[in-house]
């Protein structure tokens, strides 16, 4: 969905969708025409925020996504461990617990990193 934010005068008006914006945009237009004085750091600090909102909307989205991958990738095996009874079960538990651990901190890891080297390469 495109978005498109507009700081006027009378305050902050939204417009969502492509759809939106072609029905409305004579009216837009005749304000910001009317309204040339438009406060621009503001717009991009509303801009800015806007984006912060959809990048961590995407990222809470990758976490839960990735949330459901440990919990899927620890249930079966921890399930057949505890049926089959032995004596070790619950140090195999741990083991498991804690290989499962490691890649996910290792996949964390690299994201984060390739994250910051993409931020400072801005």
């Amino acid at each position: 969905m495109a978005f498109s934010i507009l700081f006027l005068q009378e305050g902050l008006l939204a417009i969502e969708g492509l759809l939106s914006l072609r029905q409305d945009f004579p009216l837009i237009w005749k304000v910001i025409k009317e309204n040339k004085d438009l406060d621009l750091p503001a717009h991009k600090v509303m801009v800015a925020t806007v984006r912060c909102e959809e990048i961590a909307n995407q990222k809470f989205k990758q976490l839960v996504h990735d949330e459901k991958k440990l919990s899927s990738s620890l249930s079966g095996p921890v399930e057949a461990l505890l049926e089959t009874g032995a004596k070790d079960t619950w140090a195999s538990i741990r083991k498991l617990l804690n290989r499962e651990t490691k890649v996910a901190v290792s996949e964390f890891s690299t994201a984060f990193l390739s994250w910051t080297m993409k931020r400072l390469s801005k």
